[in-house]
């Protein structure tokens, strides 16, 4: 059994999936994001809820009041141009805090992802992040199945932010109208697990444990050796059961701790998952020692 988080001494966490945003980004994402999900009650464990002010040091702030060592920072950007712009930004942060792991925006729509890969590596960017509804690309689509192949032969990780597009009204009805004409640009199991066939050597880590929403459908990816899932926005959402089933089926050597900072409680958060029934040994491969041997760090 895991030991309560009060009981136990903290090893260096990495939470392997936060946001921080440039300062001129901020008022938009505030706006978009709050007035999508203003249906909800404030206290619903599905609202977007800021817990931090969204800024890089909100995020520092939030996550050493938590306890955590580390944390991966993802950029991201809807716009191709603006990538570049992004991963010199973040790679500023990592220079300047040791706490920060950055990772990369990169788009399909880019002129040159060679190039663009030229510079995240030549910037020591850790991987790439990529979100298919906020990009707006279909995951099979020719121009991101050469992106995934340019990202294997480079030995970069990605991080998909898996939604299901199937499952999401189900439990967020209010969004239909919102996002109901944007169903094909979903990361569904199904979609995933082929791109992780086509590429076996590209380590894909599925966000959100596996598929947003649609925690039934994971098998397709349960037995894919390149494929990790975090834990990232499933406090309050999965129940205690359904998380240790799907990492006894996916495995402990495959989870990696993830609060989707700012959005959930990196304190709460890293509570509930040392109260899950896991061992010290279990609860030290997801809280860092994964995400070390994954990026190298």
């Amino acid at each position: 059994m895991g030991k309560p988080i009060d009981q136990y001494s903290l090893p260096r966490v990495i939470d392997c999936h936060t946001h921080a945003w440039m300062n001129e980004d901020l008022s938009l994402l505030r706006d978009r994001l709050m007035l999508m999900d203003q249906p909800l009650p404030d206290k619903h464990p599905l609202k977007w809820n800021l817990y931090h002010q969204g800024t890089p040091q909100g995020l520092l702030e939030h996550e050493k009041a938590a306890g955590i060592a580390r944390f991966v920072l993802l950029a991201i950007s809807a716009k191709p141009e603006r990538c570049r712009e992004l991963n010199f930004w973040v790679a500023g942060l990592a220079r300047a805090y040791p706490e920060v792991i950055p990772f990369a925006a990169l788009h399909p729509g880019a002129d040159s992802i060679k190039d663009e890969l030229d510079l995240i590596i030549k910037l020591g960017l850790k991987g790439v992040k990529l979100h298919s509804l906020v990009q707006r690309f279909p995951l099979l689509a020719p121009e991101t199945l050469k992106l995934f192949e340019a990202l294997e032969e480079a030995r970069l990780p990605v991080m998909l932010d898996t939604l299901s597009m199937a499952k999401v009204f189900n439990y967020k009805p209010h969004l239909k109208p919102i996002l109901g004409q944007f169903t094909e640009f979903g990361t569904e199991p199904i979609g995933t697990a082929e791109v992780a066939r086509r590429f076996p050597k590209l380590t894909i880590i599925a966000a959100h444990m596996g598929a947003l929403f649609a925690w039934e459908d994971l098998a397709p990816l349960m037995d894919l050796d390149n494929v990790y899932f975090d834990l990232s926005y499933t406090y309050h959402i999965l129940s205690r059961n359904e998380v240790m089933d799907i990492i006894r089926k996916k495995g402990v050597s495959h989870i990696l701790f993830g609060t989707d900072s700012p959005w959930k409680p990196a304190n709460e958060t890293l509570g509930w998952f040392f109260s899950l029934p896991l061992t010290p040994e279990e609860q030290e491969a997801i809280a860092w020692k994964n995400a070390e041997r994954l990026l190298n760090i």
